[in-house]
């Protein structure tokens, strides 16, 4: 018999239908949707006092709506179909409507503090920001702008043409609201790497991200977006050359030889691509895995291990001196990041 997938190793869709902001046409959203969409990295957002604008008959009309979710309950399913915290009602926006979600200030610590646990990627005018990694009580990672690009690009929200010489980090400052501006020209880097085969050396120029940070990311003007398919190969071949990393893994103290050899299993950046698949709507475009799905995580690591969930006990994640142990529970909820310094020990029941 061939072995099934466990649905637990998969944290995201193979195929979904991606969108885009750069279009200047949105996809036909219900109202829900819409703050769905709007509010991904502003979980302090007034979902209770969302007012929406109308003019009927002449007449304005103000409506307050309470789109709240508690516990998932009758929520707008996310991207990758767990419920969020937007509740689904059956509205749908019409030409004039106005539509106004409250923030706290910038300086409301809630928001500040949800802030520096995300690592987000945004269209330019900061809107739409979407949440790429979002670190958890005992997150150990770190990550780079070449782990966010490759990442961004398995999101639902896709920049296309992007142009990589025009990249903005917003990041904070000190302890308050304060942010700096980090422009990044991506294209040298990439331009160089053809020259420079060293992983390593190639891998030190890979600029460190913060917690907190935005990067904002704009499409090159005077190109026709719609007949954009993936990430171009030198930029592919700079992600993968700069990304690629072994895990050493120990299963029930015997050392696992996979991919890599004895220097440990190998995991692969993944890219995909789009199809463009609603000219009525040039937004819409379809992703198509290139190779397998997943990332550089523990769920992708044990997929590839062949790992049967049902019998691992404990995984350990040591990152340098840091080391954590996780059941199998807090290892689904969690799903940590393995970076270069990253070895695992899984400890699996005997058949």
């Amino acid at each position: 018999p061939v072995a099934q997938p466990d649905p637990r190793l998969h944290k995201e869709p193979d195929d979904i239908v991606a969108w885009t902001p750069v279009a200047k046409v949105l996809p036909g959203w219900a109202l829900s949707e819409l703050v769905l969409h709007l509010t991904q990295a502003e979980p302090c957002a007034r979902l209770d006092q969302v007012h929406l604008f109308r003019t009927v008959d002449g007449k304005p009309h103000d409506w307050t709506l309470d789109l709240r979710a508690p516990n998932g309950a009758g929520a707008e399913p996310d991207w990758d179909g767990r419920p969020s915290g937007v509740k689904r009602i059956p509205v749908w926006l019409a030409d004039g409507d106005r539509l106004v979600i409250p923030l706290p200030p910038a300086t409301d610590a809630e928001a500040l503090a949800a802030r520096r646990n995300t690592i987000c990627f945004e269209a330019p005018g900061g809107l739409f920001v979407q949440p790429v990694f979002t670190r958890t009580p005992d997150d150990m990672s770190t990550h780079t702008l070449g782990e966010l690009l490759m990442q961004a690009y398995l999101s639902p929200m896709v920049i296309p043409n992007p142009n990589l010489s025009r990249i903005i980090i917003h990041r904070l400052t000190g302890n308050g609201a304060e942010e700096e501006y980090k422009p990044v020209d991506l294209t040298q880097t990439i331009l160089a790497s053809q020259t420079v085969p060293d992983a390593q050396t190639l891998r030190q120029g890979d600029l460190p991200l913060q917690w907190g940070d935005r990067v904002e990311i704009s499409a090159i003007e005077g190109i026709d977006s719609f007949k954009w398919r993936e990430l171009s190969p030198a930029t592919r071949n700079y992600l993968n050359t700069v990304l690629t990393r072994s895990v050493p893994v120990t299963l029930n103290s015997v050392r696992t030889i996979g991919p890599g050899g004895d220097s440990g299993f190998t995991l692969n950046p993944v890219f995909k691509s789009y199809d463009a698949i609603d000219r009525l709507f040039p937004v819409r475009f379809e992703q198509k895995a290139r190779g397998e799905t997943g990332t550089f995580t523990a769920l992708t690591l044990l997929r590839r291990l062949l790992i049967n969930l049902d019998t691992m006990t404990r995984f350990t994640l040591h990152k340098g001196d840091a080391v954590h142990d996780y059941d199998l529970k807090a290892l689904v909820e969690s799903n940590p990041w393995l970076g270069f310094d990253s070895r695992v020990n899984i400890q699996q029941l005997s058949p």
